[in-house]
């Protein structure tokens, strides 16, 4: 590949090599009229040459830019449908194994006969070694996909010349053929073993005993076979870091299969749901067991884990969260307490970091037809409902949610440079919004149980995910501690500025609004009058069975005044003084 410095080089070399002007000596100064043409036809022949030469670069350049491009385009095409691949082989169980892998085959070939085949367009004929950093993600997953659809068929490795053999009759026989090399292969097989771990643990909840400790010993294999070969490799930074993924893998299956030899196949429902993926490990119900237990409302039972309070539903996604769950830097977060704004902000951050994507000016923007739930995931309940689910698959930025705690937060989450959004309420707001939400939402459960004890419990910090002061001042320091990585605001700052607080949003997000950017049409757009409006908003449910209009209810700030005794609300003030003390964080009224 043509670097800038090699062709200022190859300018150079041009340069030299040009007609040089001797030194002029006092008697030659006076010339006559032809010798100062030729000497000027002379000069222009040397600035032409180099015009030239500069022209060629240049246009190579621009030319080998744009095909990089395209390569690392056709890379994420391959990416993104071989990961689809992947989660369609991960639905696979003794029922319905013919279906699925049916599906899975066809599915893998569609990615071949289209996306790679577009790739091998682009790079048949070329020196394609020269843009494998463009295109080696992409055919890394291909390998994954390949041979995690192979293992799953036959037991079997596909090796690396059985699947570049699928790719030859793709290739213009005139030209030399696009090759997965050896490296690409290793790395590649490298990521199949966490695929293969996450379905060894999953087909042991299904009772699938046997199938998961043949896949413990082929992972053990992969990862003896590979020790021997790393240390010949050159390139071999990225694979040693994967190795190290890769030994875990292998312990995680071994542990996995270890317990359930030792204790026996000791799985319970996880409320009640008989769904193969709602049971938990004999491990996990011991945790959950051993855990600190209060009667909860809106619910029988809330268990303490890691200084908070959660449903056991909501505590199995957290733990699902935390043991899978891998940041990206370019990831965006938004945390919050329950019923502190949530679907406002996930509105308005949607509309803001896609608004080139998608123009709110367009007339047919996701949010007029799509509820904001589903649009910006919940991390800990998508991972309950679905604990196999890859978030990779989302489009990047990813933007999601959680209600987890800073401490809770995965370690990647805490490693990454991914940025988090973080909006808190006014105590009293939150309570009576989430007090109404569940009145609503369990009437009959909620009927028996006074506001007054659900105060009491409320200031005890014994509610879903509370207590509520532990979560927002962590969060409060860490965005003191770490500025460029969390952003704290309040419901009440965003109500009463919402244009300047979308545009520090958008600041801090590195997307920020030019000058001829119109704010005022994604604050429009996202109002809670227009949200709530809206058919989409108004009617169904959601996935989890909760009614979408459940969500909207007044969207002001104060409104606990209808709510709450002055007694009560008195209760609250004092908790929050007492709590926040002097960290110096206020709360509007």
């Amino acid at each position: 590949m043509w670097s800038c410095s090699s062709a200022f080089q190859r300018v150079a070399s041009l340069m030299f090599m040009a007609p040089k002007l001797k030194p002029q000596r006092p008697h030659q100064i006076a010339e006559t009229g032809a010798e100062q043409l030729v000497k000027k036809a002379r000069t222009m022949t040397t600035e032409s040459s180099m015009k030239d030469a500069f022209s060629q670069y240049a246009d190579y350049l621009n030319n080998f830019n744009e095909k990089r491009e395209r390569v690392v385009k056709a890379s994420r095409d391959i990416t993104m449908n071989s990961k689809k691949v992947i989660f369609q082989v991960h639905r696979l169980s003794k029922d319905n194994k013919d279906e699925v892998l049916e599906k899975a085959g066809k599915d893998l070939e569609a990615v071949r006969e289209q996306h790679f085949a577009r790739l091998m367009k682009e790079l048949q004929g070329t020196d394609f070694w020269k843009l494998r950093r463009a295109y080696s993600p992409g055919v890394q997953e291909y390998v994954e996909a390949a041979t995690f659809y192979k293992f799953c068929v036959s037991g079997t490795l596909s090796t690396l010349d059985e699947i570049n053999s699928t790719l030859l009759p793709l290739s213009d026989p005139s030209l030399e053929a696009l090759q997965i090399n050896i490296l690409d292969y290793i790395l590649g097989l490298a990521d199949l073993t966490g695929e293969l771990m996450r379905m060894a643990i999953g087909r042991i909840s299904d009772g699938e005993v046997e199938f998961a400790q043949r896949i413990c010993q082929f992972v053990r294999q992969i990862h003896r076979e590979l020790l021997l070969v790393v240390p010949q490799m050159d390139d071999s930074y990225d694979m040693k870091s994967k190795m190290e993924v890769m030994l875990q893998s292998v312990i995680k299956i071994e542990n996995a299969c270890f317990s359930v030899h030792v204790r026996g196949s000791e799985y319970i429902p996880l409320l009640g749901d008989d769904a193969p993926t709602s049971f938990l490990l004999g491990e996990t119900r011991d945790l959950i067991s051993s855990l600190p237990s209060e009667k909860g409302w809106l619910v029988s039972q809330i268990y303490q884990f890691q200084g908070r309070w959660h449903t056991e539903a909501l505590l199995q996604g957290i733990l699902t969260c935390q043991k899978h769950f891998e940041a990206k830097d370019s990831d965006i977060i938004l945390v919050t307490n329950p019923k502190s704004g949530t679907t406002w902000l996930k509105s308005l951050l949607f509309a803001l970091i896609n608004r080139h994507k998608f123009p709110v000016s367009s007339g047919d923007h996701p949010l007029l037809v799509t509820n904001p739930h589903l649009l910006v995931p919940f991390m800990e309940g998508v991972y309950y409902e679905s604990p196999d689910f890859d978030f990779s698959l989302l489009p990047f930025p990813r933007l999601m949610n959680t209600h987890i705690s800073h401490l809770s937060l995965p370690e990647s989450v805490k490693s990454s440079s991914c940025k988090i959004v973080y909006c808190c309420r006014n105590p009293k707001d939150m309570f009576v919004s989430l007090w109404h939400f569940g009145k609503k939402l369990a009437p009959q459960e909620t009927a028996d149980y006074p506001i007054e004890k659900a105060v009491e419990a409320f200031c005890q910090g014994k509610f879903i995910g509370g207590p509520f002061w532990d979560h927002v001042l962590e969060y409060w320091y860490e965005s003191r501690k770490n500025p460029n990585k969390v952003l704290f605001v309040t419901y009440e700052e965003l109500k009463k500025q919402t244009g300047d607080m979308v545009k520090r949003m958008a600041e801090f997000l590195g997307c920020g609004f030019t000058a001829e950017e119109e704010v005022s049409e994604i604050v429009k757009l996202c109002s809670f009058e227009s949200l709530s409006s809206l058919e989409v908003n108004r009617q169904g449910k959601l996935p989890n069975g909760i009614e979408i209009n459940a969500f909207f209810r007044k969207g002001e700030t104060g409104g606990w005044r209808d709510t709450l005794s002055e007694s009560l609300a008195d209760a609250i003030d004092r908790t929050t003084e007492e709590k926040f003390g002097s960290s110096g964080l206020k709360f509007a009224c």
